[in-house]
């Protein structure tokens, strides 16, 4: 189990090391996370107590959202630290707390009332616009938008987007090869989804962002809102009309 923390430190540092420079962002947060990734490396390699290893997490998991590239394979990683650490037995100090895991709709303790949607940080550009088009409908319809990029500074970042899925009426995923690389994406949005789906507590809708090869994954037994062979990514001024489309679909999923 340390070896395979470690192995993840090391993916962490390599994500950090492949930063390309942008003058836009501060040379101190870079910096800021080196420390954060010493600390951890520290912490570990000496069997540290649970509760300093989980603070530095977090403050990574805050900080892993201003990077320029890689940004779902680093939280991916501090995800399998995260699971690995809930796994361990601890040396000292007080019992670990239970991981936290979304409701399940047969308990009955969580309203299913949302829109979920799950994107790779790549396609940021395209969560952008579906977000503009939908806000006429969050507005006056009965939509209730939820992406990562609703989560506040400070925030426990896994336990939001866990707590965001429990709740998630229908699911709209922007399909992207990179969307389908991230390993993130797979065991912790795509995957529980996916599982909800088939207890039919979820619709499963997605949009063609670039071309991909969903044929190759369960994508292809769900209905796309947009003509998979014709991406987003390579439309021209038609795309706001497909937006319109894409929208309209949501909201007769969500209220048929």
């Amino acid at each position: 189990m340390h070896d395979a923390m470690m192995e993840y430190v090391a993916d962490l540092y390599g994500i950090l090391k492949a930063q390309p420079k942008d003058e836009h962002q501060p040379e101190n947060h870079t910096e800021s996370m080196r420390r954060g990734l010493r600390g951890l490396d520290e912490q570990l390699r000496q069997g540290g107590n649970r509760a300093g290893v989980e603070k530095l997490l977090t403050l990574l998991r805050q900080d892993a959202g201003k990077l320029l590239h890689g940004r779902d394979e680093f939280f991916a990683s501090l995800a399998r630290i995260q699971s690995l650490v809930n796994a361990r037995k601890p040396t000292s100090g007080p019992p670990p707390t239970r991981p936290h895991h979304a409701p399940k709709a047969s308990e009955g303790k969580t309203m299913r009332d949302q829109v979920f949607i799950s994107y790779s940080h790549k396609d940021e550009q395209f969560l952008n616009e579906l977000r503009t088009h939908l806000k006429p409908l969050e507005r006056f319809g009965p939509i209730t938008v939820w992406s990562d990029k609703d989560i506040q500074p400070g925030a426990k970042w896994f336990e939001k987007i866990n707590n965001a899925l429990a709740k998630t009426r229908v699911a709209v995923l922007l399909v992207s090869p990179d969307f389908l690389a991230s390993d993130f994406i797979h065991q912790h949005e795509l995957g529980p989804l996916l599982e909800e789906a088939k207890s039919g507590n979820v619709k499963i809708l997605w949009v063609p962002i670039r071309a991909s090869a969903y044929e190759q994954t369960p994508l292809k037994d769900y209905q796309a809102l947009s003509p998979p062979e014709k991406p987003f990514a390579e439309m021209g001024a038609e795309r706001d009309s497909a937006w319109v489309d894409v929208c309209k679909g949501i909201k007769e999923a969500v209220d048929p």
